[in-house]
């Protein structure tokens, strides 16, 4: 074999070899092998450039009044008229050591569209900072008016009994009413004190 030959041979075969490691570099940087320390989707800039941002949500705390004043934010007014405390209700009796707290309620709404409401919406937290929630179907042992879920029309109100149980010796605190504004990002906090 002649010295040209050879060189050729040997120059082409050194191609040959610095295609095959190029080519298996750029298999391990490829998206599809799991073991590439550098792997990135394909899709990574449309990914980033049309991520949007996930709602978090932020509670208003509005500030406390008292029983019977009026509460009002951005077209609702949330009254709390009275507190009484109960043994039982009818058949329904609470847990051992609780009682029954029941809140006469009104909310108004004198904004622009109606709004959902719920009795479910209402809670109580005492000093050290525990809260206790209406049950479901809570309003079906409350008594009447009970203050049931719906649609509040602009400049219609609504008036109801909102029932929680609470622990018995619990005889002041802070109830509230969380309303729902801006596509659930934000939640208006109501509250109300009561002794």
């Amino acid at each position: 074999m002649s010295r040209r030959s050879r060189i050729l041979l040997f120059a082409t075969g050194g191609l040959v070899i610095f295609v095959i490691v190029g080519l298996q570099l750029l298999k391990n940087q490829s998206p599809q092998n799991p073991n590439s320390a550098n792997q990135t989707p394909l899709n990574q800039e449309m990914t980033e450039t049309t991520r949007l941002p996930v709602p978090t949500l932020a509670v208003v705390d509005l500030p406390p009044v008292g029983l019977g004043q009026p509460s009002t934010k951005d077209g609702l007014t949330v009254t709390i008229l009275g507190i009484t405390s109960q043994k039982a209700l009818g058949d329904i009796t609470p847990n051992t050591g609780n009682v029954y707290l029941v809140a006469d309620v009104q909310l108004e709404n004198t904004g622009v569209d109606s709004f959902a409401f719920s009795n479910l919406n209402f809670g109580v937290t005492d000093a050290a900072g525990h809260t206790y929630q209406p049950a479901h179907g809570s309003f079906d042992y409350a008594p009447a008016p009970a203050l049931k879920p719906g649609q509040l029309a602009k400049g219609t109100r609504v008036r109801g009994n909102v029932v929680i149980e609470i622990p018995a010796n619990l005889s002041a605190g802070m109830v509230s009413y969380q309303n729902e504004q801006a596509n659930a990002e934000i939640w208006y906090r109501y509250q109300f004190t009561w002794k």
